[in-house]
């Protein structure tokens, strides 16, 4: 995908992020650690927060 994208265009935008975990048992909590490419995002009760991924 990342190599149909990359058409000289300009560069594509993620607006959307799902996060699933199976049809077993309802969970309830907070994400942690979602990495998007360079960047990890912490979800807190004050907002996101990011940092760089090593």
């Amino acid at each position: 995908m990342k190599t149909a994208l990359n058409d000289g265009d300009a560069q594509p935008t993620i607006r959307t992020v799902a996060v699933g975990k199976g049809r077993d048992n309802m969970w309830i909590g907070a994400v942690d650690g979602l990495r998007i490419n360079r960047t990890i995002y912490d979800f807190e009760a004050t907002g996101a927060k990011t940092r760089r991924a090593g």
